[in-house]
């Protein structure tokens, strides 16, 4: 009887640390999946006006911009 006393006061801390560990791992894990999906985001990150501008500005050279707005007329099709 001793001597499972003497154990359990030597396993309980152990054991409780690794529930607590196990519940703290479980709640970080859920917030992270939560935080994953998120919102719903738009998969083109920009609009077509948004192309011009940058265009516009020079920030684009003119094949880029074809490039772009090639890709976001396919992307837009898909969906």
């Amino acid at each position: 009887m001793i001597l499972l006393g003497s154990v359990l006061q030597e396993i309980l801390p152990s054991t409780i640390l690794l529930i607590v560990l196990v519940i703290i791992g479980g709640v970080i894990i859920l917030r992270a999946r939560k935080m994953a999906k998120g919102s719903p985001k738009s998969e083109m990150p920009f609009t077509l006006a948004e192309l011009r501008k940058l265009h516009k500005r020079g920030e684009l050279s003119d094949e880029e911009f074809k490039r772009a707005k090639a890709s976001m007329i396919n992307k837009a099709r898909k969906q």
